[in-house]
């Protein structure tokens, strides 16, 4: 769309420069604002800006033409009009210049293969939402063999500081129907939320290495239990990892260690993924009890393995949901030693989970 209706022949003001003069006044605009829009060049700005480009120039021509026309028309009359149009036509060139420079300089580091870089968040996280039929902790079988599917969300936090050290923030909810809440009570925390954990810490990579510290607090029945992990995990081939779990001995709770030491086969088969986790665990005793049914503890677990466990997990990208969000099932079958985890029902059991996991 014009902004000037022609009434009389065009008569450009950059028609009577020179060409050379003006193609040097170009090129000084370029080499000086190219150093300018270096550090902020996007595909989003060159596309704009080429739109620019293609207006721009015909603004110039227009509004010289007016300003032409104006001033053989009405210079003694209308000496403000034609002050206005001058004062239009300085802007206009002083916007559009820079423009053409801008858009001529994006043209060239596209040319030369300079990608543009993408600013990522320092901030990034995962939103997982699981349903399981056994809630495991260290091989512990907490609700036993009839409890309900069982609702377990969770969300971590991560802040990027450097390319290799990374702060975590994160919490798990454990939500179900016990039988006290379809009984019409509820838990210590609140109706079906049986259980809240929080924790706290960093991660540092080196190389294919990862350390991770954390902070930990689990809150349930009245309870808030305190600990803290230190976990190193190597990227190569079956993805080896070792976790240290240290029991702070806070309230009733002793200070007790347990370790996992784990590892993952994973592949793809076309667009599914499929991972075959395996671990196995040590303690120092203490860790796991046995108690009765008004809570009073009946039997200690003992120093030795803990549980063993295998499993198998298929995932499939689900990006109607968000980008990069992922749909998992799988199974995990535990074997634990009584003498270790002795308030068990069961020795041997399989644990079925289903879930959605989102990034972001």
């Amino acid at each position: 769309m014009r902004l000037f209706k022609q009434q009389s022949p065009r008569v450009h003001f950059f028609e009577h420069l020179p060409r050379r003069f003006v193609s040097l006044l170009f090129q000084k605009i370029k080499s000086h604002f190219s150093g300018c829009i270096a550090g902020i060049y996007s595909p989003k700005t060159t596309k704009t800006l080429h739109h620019l480009q293609r207006l721009a120039w015909p603004l110039l021509l227009d509004l010289s033409a007016a300003v032409a026309a104006d001033k053989a028309q009405h210079h003694s009359k209308h000496t403000m009009t034609h002050t206005r149009f001058k004062s239009t036509l300085t802007l206009a060139a002083l916007i559009a210049l820079p423009t053409l420079s801008w858009a001529g300089t994006s043209e060239k580091a596209v040319a030369a293969g300079s990608a543009p870089v993408e600013a990522k968040s320092s901030i990034t996280g995962n939103l997982s939402l699981n349903l399981d039929s056994h809630f495991v902790s260290f091989g512990s079988d907490t609700w036993g063999p009839n409890s309900q599917v069982l609702f377990h969300p969770s969300l971590e936090l991560t802040k990027t500081v450097t390319e290799n050290f990374k702060l975590i923030l994160g919490t798990w909810w454990d939500v179900n129907d016990r039988p006290t809440v379809q009984t019409g009570g509820s838990s210590a925390i609140g109706h079906r939320v049986q259980e809240v954990d929080v924790w706290g810490g960093a991660s540092y990579t080196t190389g294919k290495l990862t350390t991770t510290a954390l902070y930990q607090q689990w809150m349930y029945n009245g309870a808030n239990e305190q600990a803290v992990e230190l976990k190193f995990g190597v990227d190569t081939f079956l993805k080896p990892s070792l976790l240290i779990h240290q029991r702070l001995g806070t309230g009733s709770y002793g200070a007790d260690t347990v370790a996992v030491l784990g590892a993952s086969y994973d592949f793809t088969v076309g667009p599914i993924a499929f991972s075959i986790p395996a671990a196995v665990s040590a303690e120092s005793g203490g860790y796991h009890v046995k108690t009765n049914s008004t809570g009073a503890v009946t039997r200690t677990g003992s120093a030795g393995v803990g549980f063993g466990s295998i499993g198998l997990t298929a995932s499939v990208p689900v990006a109607f949901v968000a980008k990069d969000a992922t749909f998992s099932v799988g199974a995990t079958q535990y074997a634990t030693n009584s003498s270790t985890i002795p308030g068990n029902a069961k020795q041997y059991f399989t644990n079925l989970n289903a879930g959605l996991s989102i990034p972001f």
